[in-house]
């Protein structure tokens, strides 16, 4: 037989009180920043160590960043945003950790990298530019000198795509990367 407190019983015409979507949202808002906290700290680590196999990176924040405001919004209108609750801050806190681990691991590939600085000559296979709503990024594709790939993938200043063409030669700085994620340096055109 269960045992039934007092404050497990709901009286007659009352009705319990259910926390307001407001009250609700306050109670993951400390939890809502993790995940702003490591993206940015990923888009930082990467624009001064920028990794070479970009691309794959992209897709992982990208996924790690929205599944908790995708978790939210399924729960909102489920209309269980009060029951989820527990599981909404550890979706968020989960992501938003594990987004802040990859920004200093890539950080700390590139800080800690002690591996011999190579220089390798390739050529423009092509440029192109890829706008957003609030940025342009210059795109030089290069014959890769990696095995098993066909040409790389690298971001350039607006100065260095106005002056690149395509079949040009260019010497790039290449790195090694601490824990094995190569990373590249600077770029020269010749």
């Amino acid at each position: 037989m269960q045992h039934i407190s007092r404050t497990d019983v709901v009286h007659p015409g009352e009705r319990e009180k259910m926390p307001s979507r407001r009250e609700l949202n306050k109670q993951i808002q400390k939890t809502l920043y993790v995940p702003f906290i490591g993206v940015l700290g990923v888009l930082l680590a990467q624009s001064v160590y920028p990794l070479l196999d970009r691309p794959a990176l992209s897709v992982l924040v990208i996924v790690l960043f929205l599944l908790p405001f995708a978790v939210h919004i399924v729960s909102a209108v489920r209309k269980r945003l009060a029951a989820n609750i527990g599981l909404l801050r550890r979706v968020y806190g989960y992501c938003g950790a594990v987004l802040i681990g990859l920004a200093a691991s890539l950080g700390l590939n590139g800080w800690l990298d002690r591996a011999p600085v190579q220089f390798v000559r390739t050529s423009i296979i092509q440029k192109h530019v890829t706008r957003g709503r609030s940025s342009v990024t210059h795109v030089l594709d290069v014959s890769s000198w990696r095995r098993g790939r066909d040409e790389e993938h690298l971001q350039v200043s607006s100065a260095q795509y106005r002056s690149a063409e395509s079949g040009q030669q260019v010497v790039i700085e290449v790195h090694g990367g601490r824990f094995g994620l190569p990373w590249y340096g600077s770029i020269a055109l010749k």
